[in-house]
């Protein structure tokens, strides 16, 4: 179990451990997530604090550094690698941990929100555990004046279900994946999911350029010229312009590099060879 007393919910030691199970035994370019760095809280005896701490870092890992988590686990139930039960139960709570979340840092509430809505229904389904109330009450909106102890409660539950989603299960599934006779297929789409991320994450390119143009001129990054949206636009407009008269896409571009690496793909990495390739093209 992670260290409560941390704050970060779930270590980035783990994560690095489960990657590289997956790298040695699965597919070397593959990985769970890239770059993740969660927060820490100064405090060890505030444990409102640390939960909304830890909250935060498992929505980062979630959704900032899993690529196409949902549709991952879709695939591994596809083939039968992870039951109905397991992939409700890992999609489930990713959407508590992204609904209180955005209750901490959204201002959502009952008085702005209808308190039937989603994120509300969440909130106050996943309190009621620790906080003696009548659900439908209006006095209660979404965060409830628990006792410190109280919320120790709190981050004590999504710490041991952050343990068993990520350490037990996601790892179980990755055990099977590695001895699975069609193991082949999983992997492709896998990598097609890696392609369809990267598509996404378009602003890494400005910030590829402006770390060449550091090297070039070794001048401050506050020196620079300002890499912007027009810039980035115009230049990915352009690769798949040159791709297409290829007869390919960019995402096949993606995949075709993703194929090549002999290490896990990580977003800047494989952006930065697509970068590389067509920068001198267009």
């Amino acid at each position: 179990m992670s260290k409560l007393e941390d704050g970060i919910l779930f270590s980035s030691t783990k994560i690095e451990n489960i990657n590289k199970y997956i790298a040695e035994n699965i597919n070397p370019c593959l990985y769970l997530a890239a770059y993740y760095i969660p927060k820490t809280h100064p405090s060890n005896n505030d444990y409102e604090g640390l939960f909304w701490c830890a909250v935060t870092n498992i929505n980062t890992l979630f959704r900032d550094c899993m690529p196409n988590f949902t549709e991952l686990i879709k695939i591994f139930e596809e083939h039968n690698l992870a039951t109905k039960d397991e992939k409700d139960i890992l999609i489930e709570y990713e959407k508590t941990i992204n609904k209180l979340r955005s209750v901490y840092c959204h201002n959502q509430n009952a008085t702005i929100y209808s308190e039937h809505g989603s994120t509300i229904k969440k909130a106050r389904l996943f309190f009621s555990c620790f906080h003696d109330f009548d659900y439908d009450d209006d006095i209660f909106f979404t965060i409830p004046p628990l006792s410190n102890e109280k919320w120790r409660h709190c981050l004590n539950e999504v710490n041991e279900q952050a343990d068993y989603c990520i350490n037990d299960l996601m790892l179980k599934i990755f055990k099977k994946i590695s001895v699975y006779s069609n193991k082949n297929a999983v992997v492709e789409k896998w990598i097609d999911l890696l392609a369809q991320w990267f598509n996404k994450n378009q602003l890494l390119f400005p910030t590829i350029k402006e770390e060449l143009l550091l090297k070039a001129n070794a001048k401050p990054l506050n020196k620079q010229p300002t890499i912007d949206k027009e810039y980035v636009d115009t230049f990915i407009k352009n690769i798949k312009s040159s791709i297409k008269n290829q007869g390919s896409n960019i995402e096949n571009e993606y995949k075709k590099i993703i194929n090549d690496m002999t290490s896990p793909a990580l977003p800047y990495t494989t952006i930065k060879i697509l970068y590389d390739k067509y920068e001198y093209k267009i």
